[in-house]
């Protein structure tokens, strides 16, 4: 298994997947850093640069930019680009040749799709921290709290990527988990949950009920709207049934 895992980091070394992810990250991080510093510290009357008071934190802007669901769309798109094409060309077959059983393939994707979205989402974090202190000089503003949101963001985003590659394995292609994965990272599903709750909670008097409490969505885009323990459960739970479920599906599937 651990063999399969390390041909999957040889593979991402040599993907164009990973470096658009890269790129993208440098992107939405040094990208917008550098062009908010320019719009508030270029003076357009006497054409040159001001100083600029900075009055947040890089661990607080990193939280912000996590809360807003774009760290699970950047990472989930081309990890599932990378990951669907062991459908292509037989290589699914190569790969279920090497494994004594058909779990470890998908056990081997998992702790790729783990080793892949840390070093994503570090990646981004080093990014925005070296952004910020070259353009405003920002403080980091670390604290206990705010690490243990930033541990709870990766599992969410783990565990979003996980969910995403059980839908992509059930539905045997790319389009229907990235466009499901799109819409859920943007928590497009809130729309439909708030119907739901006026429904169960106004229409039939239930107190207390919210279905957004299923959602990964709801902890990455507002963690004091629940507990933070709520939050690292939920990403679990997805981890758990999407994997069982994964699991099962290869099983029983004929590889093509």
């Amino acid at each position: 298994m651990m063999n399969t895992v390390r041909a999957y980091i040889y593979r991402a070394l040599h993907s164009l997947s990973t470096y658009t992810c890269l790129v993208m990250m440098f992107m939405f991080n040094f990208g917008f850093v550098s062009l908010y510093w320019y719009v508030e510290a270029f003076d357009y009357n006497t054409g040159s640069f001001i100083p600029v008071k900075y009055n947040s934190t890089i661990i607080s802007d990193f939280l912000d930019i996590t809360s807003t669901g774009l760290y699970m769309a950047v990472i989930m798109v081309p990890l599932t680009v990378f990951l669907a094409a062991d459908n292509r060309n037989g290589y699914i077959k190569n790969i279920a040749c090497l494994q004594s059983r058909r779990y470890h393939i998908v056990f081997s994707r998992m702790i790729f799709s783990l080793i892949y979205s840390l070093f994503m989402f570090v990646t981004g974090f080093v990014i925005l921290a070296v952004s910020l202190k070259c353009f405003y000089n920002a403080p980091f503003g670390f604290d206990i709290y705010s690490l243990k949101v930033i541990i709870m963001d990766y599992l969410i985003v783990y565990a979003f990527v996980i969910f995403v590659s059980f839908i992509m394995l059930a539905a045997r292609g790319t389009a229907l988990p990235l466009i499901t994965g799109l819409l859920y990272s943007l928590g497009i599903q809130h729309i439909f949950s708030s119907l739901i709750n006026y429904i169960f909670g106004d229409c039939f008097g239930i107190r207390g009920f919210d279905i957004d409490c299923i959602y990964l969505t709801t902890y990455n885009m507002d963690p004091e709207y629940k507990t933070l323990l709520a939050g690292n459960i939920t990403a679990v739970l997805y981890i758990v049934i999407s994997g069982t479920l994964s699991v099962i599906l290869m099983q029983k599937r004929d590889i093509k």
